[in-house]
């Protein structure tokens, strides 16, 4: 058995004995999973989904590819649609940029290595969730958010730039392909078009459904983490809060911990992303053996680069 199969078998079952173990208290978790879901991923990632798709399969992009490329393809060593995923990544949020490179690699408008590439740093949170949920909510320093983003966001771009040089040698051109595409495009019949729609609102439903269901697992794997008494002790606690970034955050803000740890741990885990947002990434993306390889060995790295970067904000005192 694959070991991604089995990791997943392994967390459904864990979620399914939960709800033996606990029935009084499981069907708060998992309603606390579906508001999570209601609330934040269906206004926000469905509309995006969609927009991006139709994007995509109308090649309504292939006018902006020149200039992506001549711009922004040569500092990350990809492509212009290697782009496009980036700043769909930056911008729309978990697991956005993880399903816009598997898009692209099915369409084959970037190659395999590429993809590989990508997957490492385009899955970021978005700046509307550092903004108001962490800066302002958790933290209650709004002015703090733009630290915060150049953190996380600083350690994403930092990895991709550095891990860029091993790729540099496979960039896809896509431009020879824009002027045929475009032409195609203009050409497509009004039931061709409406076809095309209609396949991307059901790609875009079945995506953010499959996020719901991730999210309901984790909730009542969050709430079964939290009566094992090694969730109190500070080791602990980060690793409970690694398992979900939005309940992860709550605990570390909410927390005994001095707030320059806190300046710490919690960029590293909106870095980091959560092992939710990671196994939804992995689902939505269905990442084959080499790209989930790309994806687990970022992480660490990318962790790391947002560490050094909270010391260095420590060090010269601008977080007052």
């Amino acid at each position: 058995m694959r070991p991604k199969k089995f990791l997943l078998i392994l967390l459904f079952a864990c979620a399914f004995l939960y709800l033996l173990c606990r029935p009084q208290t499981a069907p708060a978790s998992v309603r606390s999973g579906l508001l999570l879901w209601y609330h934040s991923v269906v206004p926000t990632l469905l509309p995006f989904m969609l927009l991006t798709g139709l994007l995509l399969r109308l090649r309504l992009l292939e006018p902006l590819l020149p200039f992506l490329q001549r711009c922004l393809a040569p500092i990350f060593g990809c492509s212009g649609y290697g782009v496009f995923a980036i700043l769909c990544g930056f911008t729309a949020g978990f697991p956005m940029g993880a399903k816009l490179t598997r898009t692209l690699l099915d369409q084959k408008k970037i190659s395999h290595k590429e993809a590989c590439h990508l997957i490492g740093f385009v899955n970021n949170p978005s700046p509307a969730f550092l903004l108001s949920y962490v800066a302002a909510d958790q933290w209650q320093h709004p002015e703090l958010g733009i630290l915060l983003i150049g953190n996380v966001f600083g350690s994403a771009l930092l990895y991709g730039i550095l891990s860029s040089f091993r790729f540099r040698s496979v960039r896809t051109d896509t431009l020879s392909r824009s002027g045929s595409v475009r032409a195609t495009a203009i050409h497509e019949s009004p039931q061709d078009c409406f076809a095309l729609i209609d396949s991307c609102i059901e790609d875009a439903v079945s995506a953010t459904v499959r996020i719901g269901v991730y999210l309901i697992v984790f909730s009542m794997l969050v709430d079964a983490a939290a009566s094992v008494p090694l969730a109190s002790t500070p080791v602990g606690l980060v690793l409970f809060a690694a398992l979900e970034l939005t309940n992860g955050i709550h605990l570390i803000a909410h927390s005994a911990l001095s707030f320059p740890v806190q300046l710490v741990l919690i960029p590293a885990l909106a870095a980091f992303s959560g092992c939710s947002v990671i196994a939804q990434s992995i689902g939505i993306a269905s990442m084959d053996h080499d790209m989930l390889r790309s994806y687990l060995k970022s992480r660490p790295g990318v962790v790391m680069i947002s560490c050094l970067l909270s010391f260095l904000i420590l060090l010269t005192g601008n977080y007052k």
